[in-house]
């Protein structure tokens, strides 16, 4: 599985790429949302996850490519997801358990598509 988060917070983006490393998920980081963007039109995700402080055109786009491309998508924020339709939002601070249940349904997910 591969997956790219999007946040400001470098700490954050570190922090989520080992924890998502440790559980075998290839994971991007950026905290620019351009950067991002490119990244995720030159590869291919499984899971995007991002926060919602950015501008809501960046948001649509990430959504619209994400989505287009059969990627599950995570809102990570402190507001609401901004009025976006992503498939699971986790509000920070989150605890690590929520972020398990969640990533042990895109793992189901994920299996089943490769199945098919």
């Amino acid at each position: 599985m591969k997956a790219l988060v999007v946040d400001l917070d470098e700490d954050y983006l570190e922090t989520m790429r080992d924890i998502l490393s440790r559980k075998g998920i290839d994971t991007r980081v950026s905290s620019d949302i351009r950067d991002a963007l490119k990244i995720l039109n030159r590869e291919n995700f499984d899971v995007v996850i991002t926060e919602t402080y950015y501008p809501k055109k960046f948001l649509e786009e990430i959504l619209k490519i994400a989505k287009g491309r059969g990627c599950i998508t995570i809102a990570t924020s402190t507001i609401n997801s901004n009025g976006l339709k992503f498939d699971f939002v986790l509000e920070k601070p989150f605890d690590l358990d929520s972020l398990e249940r969640i990533l042990s349904r895109i793992f189901k997910r994920v299996e089943v598509k490769a199945f098919i």
